[in-house]
């Protein structure tokens, strides 16, 4: 029985997920990808195309660490300091021109994800890309997954990422209702 009940409840996490990246993605004309903590990293575990043509076209199953990308950033921003320490152990290497490779940077970095709701990778993962993220909040507010969206650095200016923050802010509380969770620090304070 307990199979089944989980089963029932992933299923359901998948098709509220689903519709809200739905929303998400007509909203903004973008793809919006549901990303999980795995490890030491995140995983593409579903996403819901765009309109435009010119897009980033990340995979399902993708993996990404933590310290060079707005969904990890987003994501780890959440963890306990023990994992955050763990994280930086592991290493941060640089993968672009502004890639953040040192331990204190990246402390900050996640404080002003915090303050902020959202992570922003600016040429961190890519040199031709940018991205947004925000973290769901689960039932006790504990951070396990977020949704993102990412784009060619040619139509991602960082004006473009702030437009896309009020719609992936809504989307992430809506699913974290949805699932039982808990809304965005950001959007209780009714800066969303």
């Amino acid at each position: 029985i307990t199979r089944s009940r989980t089963l029932l409840a992933e299923t359901e996490v998948r098709r509220a997920s689903r519709e809200v990246l739905e929303r998400s993605a007509a909203q903004t004309g973008e793809t919006v990808h549901r990303s999980a903590l795995d490890g030491l990293q995140t995983v593409l575990i579903q996403k819901v195309k765009g309109a435009q043509l010119v897009a980033v076209d990340f995979q399902l199953g993708d993996r990404s660490m933590l310290h060079c990308t707005s969904i990890g950033k987003a994501i780890l921003a959440y963890q306990d300091d023990r994992f955050v320490e763990r994280v930086i152990a592991a290493g941060l290497p640089a993968l672009a021109s502004r890639t953040i490779t040192e331990p204190d940077t990246l402390r900050g970095e996640l404080l002003r994800v915090r303050a902020a709701g959202c992570a922003l990778d600016d040429h961190e993962f890519s040199d031709s890309m940018r991205c947004i993220a925000v973290p769901v909040f689960g039932p006790h507010g504990q951070v396990s997954m977020g949704i993102s969206i990412s784009g060619p650095d040619t139509r991602f200016s960082l004006a473009k990422l702030d437009q896309l923050k009020a719609p992936l802010l809504a989307g992430a509380d809506e699913l974290a209702r949805r699932m039982g969770g808990a809304r965005s620090p950001q959007s209780r304070n009714g800066a969303a």
